[in-house]
């Protein structure tokens, strides 16, 4: 049990995830069989050299390959991936060690674009500072054990993937510059922290289509307004007109009718849905020409959907074209809020590119507009 979160109790730890093999795309293990009468197969197990970035002044990360065996029947044999972090100073108070855990799952979410099983989570306990709460006997310097990290699996859905096309991005695109964007990521979880839990609602498929829809776009609006500015005159200019508009307000009006218009002129420069989810296209430049060559279009229907779901009652809600429209549209952002996240992580216009054409799912969702939209 943990007496206070300000004692640091670990200088790193491990994760391994069905997430992190579905980006690496390990392939370490061959299985032949001999030709003899005898049926038998031979296995050979081809280590692989680890890779280690450097994410800032007191992070590093490593990525080690290794064999994994289930005895069971059928007999099972395949490679997982080990994602370790450690500390090289400052190690930090078990909060932020949780952040941090949360944190580097989240970029792994994102490049599998879907829920692929619970993670495992090992920590390493410090060798110096205080006595930790496992080992409350151990003397100054002593040598610990490594700890298994338990924590709710309530969120986690395992789901299958049958193929590496279905993927958000795999390592080998994005390989030449792996460390940079790992780093980015880390930098920018904090601005983040609130955005990804409504991404991981949508990618686990929720049911509810009218929820999942206004979910992700509510995501897209929310990363537009953190990382963006989009108005409808220059701020300097709209402050003087705002002054004005402030001036020309009756003075006999009841008070509460009063905060009420000022709150709202306050934010009538601000773009609409539609303005913002362009920006964000456009920002991917070529990308976002080929990930959406018509997304204006796309943009203005969800605007419109998004505000009949909150201020008109449809007639036609239950209408097999409006449950077509909407799925659609929300593949539509789901994809572009992937790549999105990617490109303010200095994911590459070229590793965008080349993730953008394999992805088989991106291609479904775009014959599907095609045929809805035109």
């Amino acid at each position: 049990h943990l007496k206070s979160l300000n004692n640091p109790i670990a200088k790193g730890f491990s994760i391994k995830s069905p997430l992190i093999n579905s980006w690496y795309q390990p392939s370490a293990v061959d299985v032949s069989h001999s030709r003899s009468k005898r049926v038998a197969l031979t296995m050979k197990y081809r280590s692989q050299a680890s890779r280690k970035w450097t994410l800032d002044n007191r992070r590093m990360l490593e990525l080690s390959v290794g064999p994994s065996y289930s005895l069971g029947e059928p007999f099972k044999c395949h490679t997982d991936v080990f994602a370790t972090l450690t500390y090289r100073r400052d190690l930090p108070r078990w909060d932020a060690l949780i952040a941090d855990i949360h944190t580097l799952e989240m970029f792994f979410y994102v490049a599998s674009g879907r829920p692929l099983g619970p993670t495992e989570i090992t920590l390493t306990p410090s060798k110096w500072g205080r006595r930790t709460p496992a080992n409350p006997d151990k003397k100054r310097g002593s040598k610990f054990e490594r700890w298994e990290l338990l924590i709710s699996q309530s969120w986690y859905k395992p789901c299958s993937s049958n193929s590496s096309s279905d993927r958000t991005i795999r390592l080998r695109e994005m390989k030449h510059n792996t460390g940079a964007v790992l780093s980015r990521w880390f930098k920018n979880y904090e601005r983040l922290r609130y955005i990804l839990p409504l991404y991981r609602y949508v990618a686990e498929d929720t049911e509810d289509l009218e929820i999942r829809f206004m979910t992700i776009a509510q995501a897209m609006e929310a990363l537009h307004r953190e990382f963006y500015q989009a108005t409808l005159i220059p701020p300097n200019k709209f402050a003087k007109i705002k002054t004005k508009l402030l001036a020309a307000l009756p003075r006999n009006i009841e008070t509460n009718a009063r905060k009420t218009m000022v709150g709202r002129i306050g934010f009538i420069n601000e773009a609409g849905l539609t303005a913002r989810l362009s920006q964000l296209i456009n920002a991917l430049t070529s990308e976002g020409k080929l990930l959406f060559p018509n997304f204006a279009g796309a943009a203005g229907h969800v605007s419109r959907y998004r505000n009949a779901f909150t201020h008109v009652v449809r007639k036609d809600k239950f209408s097999s074209r409006w449950v077509e429209e909407v799925n659609c549209l929300s593949e539509i952002l789901k994809i572009a809020l992937e790549m999105s996240l990617l490109h303010l992580s200095c994911v590459t216009g070229k590793s965008l590119q080349s993730a953008i054409k394999h992805n088989w799912h991106y291609i479904l969702v775009e014959r599907e507009r095609h045929r809805l939209f035109g």
